[in-house]
């Protein structure tokens, strides 16, 4: 998922265009385990061509707790990804 990478950028396989710092694409627990951003793991859930009814129930879990700066970006994100809606 996350192997697309272009110099320090982490670039989103299904457009181009859809790009973070690899810096930025992951949070680490209070244990030190890290994990990928939320925002972008709903990306590429929303993505697929067969959302599943556990890819619906982590949207509705997650996006409350999404800071109004991620879930933009998620939405805009989709929003390129998806110009006509999916």
């Amino acid at each position: 998922m996350l192997i697309e990478s272009e110099d320090d950028y982490w670039v989103c396989k299904r457009n181009g265009t859809i790009r973070s710092k690899l810096t930025d694409i992951r949070l680490k627990t209070s244990a030190g385990v890290p994990y990928v951003r939320p925002e972008i793991q709903l990306l590429y859930k929303g993505g697929s061509s067969l959302i599943r009814e556990k890819d619906v129930v982590d949207l509705n879990n997650v996006l409350p707790k999404l800071s109004a700066t991620n879930r933009d970006w998620l939405r805009e994100s989709l929003t390129i990804q998806y110009p006509n809606g999916h």
